[in-house]
């Protein structure tokens, strides 16, 4: 009956998350990553320059199901998110279930798994990171059924699992190292004389190698996108901004999770590989100045496994009134920080949102971008405005002398510009760029007859200036909240060389620069 129960519950959750993205989930317009992710869907593949191909084969679904990509919603995009973030809640109570917790500790985690930003925010956009989260936590309980069963299907269950978390993000790695280093510093080092552990290895590489051998055909790009990131990003991350994250990430379940750390390592218990497993993944991305973000996986076990800590500690002393109030302080401060986590508020409501905690409250971090700066607006949020706009500036150009693809190209200096551009204008403009997977894409050869460009950037570049002779402005975006804000849109004509042949010139030098 109590089995049956837990059910119930962990099936009121997933339909809660399901309402919740239906209700909430188009207030605000594409993200500059979703963008780029849809024509991921656009162009199948077994790799992309950034990302390896889950997500892409993600988007191929969403669109197939949907209407293409020029005639997907913002909440038809998103829903896959939302079931992975259903999957994400039921997956965290099943844990508490394994470890033994009772109805208190599943209603914990499951609201929990609603309120925390570090959850919200991921699973309310089509984007890897959710998935990750998602396949970390399936890495979690098949762990913790193996441990509890020494049933070996479970290891190769686990290696089916793992194959293909690694063809959505390759920062499955660090949960690897993390399992390895979690069986040399327990009693489970015995795995390395299990036949099963090695086919659970195989089963992993198996899946995994399409996208190697994709990677190594065009001179492994994942290399040359991390020392761009590690260059223009992870350089901004300090060590107390990356400890600021993990507070403020799960801050409704910060003394949920740190007894889960507590209960893991307790002397007695057989699940301490997975608090050794955790502990690596953090320290590992601390260490090498990893964004905050990047450890979120480990949290949903942390949840659970700190929900039946309290629950324990509560109901043996009797102090049920002290579970409600953790309980509530949870849900209450999650709603308080759930206009950070979703687009729940509209554009102008979220602006007084942002300026009334940083002058009443002096609460700023949320604001501050990859540049190290603070903003008007969390990031995720000035990435999600001004592309409807640039779309009709360019389109506006594009109409304005009747242009086709054989007289006129278009180019975008970001894969944003060029996502949305493709996107607004009903997949009628192709826009060529040399930003992320679009330099795979682009046309290296273009007819003699294209003596127009349409140049989508924030400044004129001295070789576009060098190279026409009529250059007009036909618009830039002026919202001064949008990250996009300067993005200028011009029409260039009267080439004094043939734009062909420069064009062909631009192109191959890229390539060769990237060694594609």
């Amino acid at each position: 009956m109590r089995t049956k129960r837990i059910y119930v519950f962990i099936a009121l959750f997933a339909l809660a998350k399901l309402i919740f993205h239906f209700a909430t989930n188009d207030l605000w317009s594409f993200h500059r990553d979703e963008f780029l992710y849809m024509a991921l869907g656009s162009h199948l593949d077994w790799g992309y320059w950034s990302n390896p191909p889950f997500v892409g084969f993600m988007s191929w679904l969403a669109q197939g199901f949907f209407g293409g990509v020029e005639g997907i919603s913002v909440a038809e995009l998103r829903f896959i998110p939302a079931l992975f973030s259903v999957g994400l809640i039921s997956l965290a109570c099943l844990i508490v279930k394994e470890f033994g917790g009772k109805i208190p500790a599943i209603a914990m985690t499951g609201v929990l798994m609603m309120v925390c930003p570090g959850f919200l925010r991921p699973g309310m956009m089509f984007m890897p990171v959710i998935f990750e989260i998602f396949f970390w936590t399936l890495y979690s309980w098949l762990i913790i059924k193996y441990l509890k069963t020494t049933n070996n299907s479970y290891l190769l269950w686990l290696g089916l699992a793992i194959g293909i978390g690694m063809l959505n993000k390759y920062s499955t790695i660090f949960y690897v190292i993390g399992i390895l280093v979690g069986m040399v510093l327990t009693n489970h080092r015995k795995l390395f004389q299990n036949r099963r552990f090695y086919v659970a290895i195989g089963i992993s590489v198996l899946i995994a190698l399409p996208n190697v051998f994709w990677q190594a055909s065009v001179n492994f790009p994942v290399f040359s996108h991390m020392s761009g990131l590690r260059e223009s990003q992870l350089v901004n991350v300090s060590i107390m901004n990356f400890i600021i994250d993990q507070i403020l990430m799960c801050f409704p379940a910060l003394i949920i999770w740190l007894s889960g750390f507590y209960w893991l390592f307790k002397k007695s218990n057989p699940m301490k590989f997975l608090g050794w497993i955790s502990l690596t993944i953090m320290l590992a991305f601390l260490i090498m100045s990893g964004k905050g973000y990047y450890t979120l996986g480990i949290y949903p076990l942390l949840i659970a496994a700190g929900s039946v800590q309290l629950e324990h500690f509560f109901y043996s002393k009797k102090g049920k009134w002290g579970w409600m109030g953790l309980l509530i302080f949870a849900f209450i401060s999650g709603w308080q920080l759930m206009p950070f986590s979703a687009p729940i508020l509209s554009q102008e409501k979220m602006i007084d949102f942002c300026e009334n905690v940083k002058t009443n409250y002096k609460f700023e971090d949320p604001m501050r971008w990859e540049d190290g700066e603070i903003h008007h607006l969390p990031q995720d949020y000035a990435d999600m405005i001004g592309w409807n706009e640039l779309a009709k500036i360019v389109k506006k150009g594009y109409s304005k002398r009747n242009l086709n693809t054989q007289n006129c190209l278009v180019y975008a200096e970001n894969y944003g510009q060029a996502g949305a551009i493709e996107h607004f204008s009903n997949g009628l403009i192709d826009v060529n760029s040399f930003a992320d997977s679009y330099r795979l894409w682009v046309e290296e050869k273009i007819p003699e007859s294209v003596n127009h460009l349409i140049y989508v950037n924030d400044e004129l570049g001295e070789d576009i200036s060098a190279l026409f002779e009529k250059i007009e402005v036909i618009g830039s975006i002026q919202n001064p909240l949008a990250r996009e804000q300067g993005t200028t849109v011009y029409l260039c004509s009267q080439p004094n060389r043939s734009f062909k042949e420069f064009w062909e010139e631009k192109v191959k030098e890229v390539k060769n620069h990237f060694g594609i």
